[in-house]
């Protein structure tokens, strides 16, 4: 499903989108910043899992840190 968003912006954070998204159309721009926001969070969730995991002395599979590891580095 896919939803329509209608947003009104200030001149100047509407033409920085404009050049952000030059080779592209400013729902593209947007639409990967709001993509790589959701990467951010879920790292962030899995991060803190882990953390909460370690405190209560609960053994973190190495498999866990490695997915981590390979989302802080995407």
């Amino acid at each position: 499903m896919t939803v329509r968003l209608n947003i009104d912006l200030p001149d100047d954070i509407s033409a920085f989108v404009d050049a952000q998204s030059a080779e592209g159309s400013p729902a593209n721009y947007i639409r990967r910043l709001i993509e790589e926001d959701m990467r951010q969070a879920e790292v962030m969730s899995s991060l803190l899992r882990g953390l909460n995991q370690a405190r209560r002395g609960e053994v973190v599979p190495p498999s866990v840190l490695d997915e981590i590891i390979a989302e802080l580095e995407a």
